[in-house]
């Protein structure tokens, strides 16, 4: 600031009702005496900067600090949207409405169904205390759902506590607890895709696209006849789930149906056997001993082998569907820490382990 001999604040420009004129490098001073004051409106040479310890010890001093950010303006940002892109939304548009229809959803071919183990009795339990707060909301939401008709009045043998979870920007996902009714239940299991897989598979592509179903659970229906097992208990009174709520133990393996291996028909012929073989690579990673169990399948396969499927080849068939099926979740690398390999090795067949702490982190065989 050594090139100005002063600097006017704006209370002293309010109280003389002083006008800058840039263009002109003047000042018109309005006050009691009015005057122009001729000024030079010259860019300073360069900005001067100090260090962080140089502003700690300003802020110290109580001097008067402030942060400008500078914003880079959208209008000139020269990113535009492709004409394609905008047809293909506009087609689109009834499958991304800003809400979902105030009705239940359709039936469909997937239905989440809760299958308990046999002799499994209907379990019960009480109420849970809330605080006033979450009982108001908890009021809300109830009335909420009857009003749509995702829930009922139910007068059946089960019974299931409900709590709150607060999401992300602090609103509250009405949960029900159903880790007693979840023991009970028979697991569908399912693997998850590895972020690795995923990103082998997006390799060379230019355009990505994400699905995130607005209220997913709330699309999917019960199963007919499965709406009392998800009767809930609550201050204000039972009530059970026509939709899918959130606490099922099946719930996920709902969204991430993998009918296409449990459902895949006993191939009949060389190539669809292939093509079981094709999809089942996929998931090799996830299954120990990958080989072994797909030995007497991919026998088939080979030249000049007569079509013979056996009692060994339907065994083989059902082991690996279950085996994908029921695929254990592998652990995540830690680089700095010591790994471990396992192998067996037999006649047709070599199979080698990765480890970690004792856990599995990838299979080859």
């Amino acid at each position: 600031m050594d090139d100005f001999d002063v600097v006017l604040g704006m209370e002293v420009l309010l109280e003389h009702q002083v006008i800058l004129m840039p263009l002109a490098k003047c000042l018109v001073i309005i006050g009691p005496t009015p005057s122009v004051v001729q000024t030079d409106l010259r860019q300073p040479d360069g900005l001067k900067m100090i260090s962080a310890m140089q502003l700690n010890k300003g802020l110290s001093r109580n001097e008067p600090t402030f942060m400008v950010i500078p914003l880079n303006s959208l209008e000139n940002s020269g990113e535009t949207v492709s004409k394609e892109i905008i047809r293909m939304l506009e087609k689109y548009r009834d499958v991304m409405p800003d809400s979902l229809p105030k009705s239940l959803p359709p039936r469909r071919m997937i239905d989440h169904e809760i299958e308990l183990v046999p002799g499994a009795k209907p379990p019960a339990k009480n109420a849970y205390h809330m605080a006033p707060p979450e009982l108001a909301e908890l009021r809300k939401q109830l009335d909420e759902l009857l009003n749509v008709g995702f829930i009922r009045p139910a007068k059946a043998p089960y019974g299931a506590p409900v709590l709150f979870q607060k999401k992300k920007y602090g609103s509250l996902r009405l949960c029900i607890d159903y880790r007693v009714l979840n023991k009970l239940t028979v697991r569908n299991k399912y693997p998850l895709p590895t972020i690795t897989d995923l990103f082998d598979r997006l390799h060379g592509a230019k355009y990505f696209s994400k699905l995130d179903l607005r209220s997913g659970y709330y699309q999917v229906r019960i199963a007919d006849g499965d709406e009392p097992k998800t009767t809930c208990v609550t201050r204000y009174g039972t009530f059970e789930f026509l939709i899918m709520p959130f606490g099922l133990t099946n719930a996920p393996a709902t969204f991430w149906k993998i009918a296409a291996i449990r459902d895949w028909a006993m191939p009949k012929s060389v190539s669809e056997l292939r093509s079981f073989l094709g999809l089942a690579n996929y998931y090799r990673r996830f299954v120990e001993e990958f080989s072994k169990r797909a030995s007497p399948l991919t026998e088939l396969l080979k030249k000049d082998v007569h079509w013979n499927w056996d009692p060994e080849c339907q065994a083989a068939f059902d082991g690996l569907k279950q085996a994908m099926m029921e695929g254990p979740l592998l652990g995540i690398a830690d680089v700095t820490k010591p790994f471990e390999v396992e192998t067996v090795a037999s006649d047709y067949a070599l199979r080698s382990v990765l480890l970690q702490n004792g856990h599995p982190i990838a299979y080859e065989s």
